[in-house]
């Protein structure tokens, strides 16, 4: 599993109050719905496209599982990213 889903998925779980198991396959579903999943399982996912991914496909999925403030959330996910940017760096 990519850091970038441990990440984003244990904050998410978080946010949401839900399992972080299954934060992370939302994480990873979201990837996989912008056509991403190969960059994520390659550990080539750069800032941009994470950004691109939590902006679109990932508050798409939280509207569907109606959590409560899905935009609010993601700006949530943003401020994380800002505080492990290196990883990302790190990972293209």
């Amino acid at each position: 599993m990519s850091e970038v889903v441990k990440i984003l998925g244990n904050n998410l779980a978080e946010i949401i109050n839900k399992p972080p198991k299954a934060s992370r396959g939302l994480i990873r579903l979201a990837f996989q719905d912008a056509n991403l999943k190969e960059d994520l399982e390659k550990n080539k996912i750069s800032l941009q496209k994470t950004l691109t991914v939590l902006n679109g496909t990932l508050k798409n999925r939280l509207e569907m599982i109606k959590a409560e403030e899905p935009e609010k959330v993601v700006e949530d996910l943003r401020e994380i990213i800002k505080k492990y940017q290196s990883i990302f760096t790190m990972s293209k």
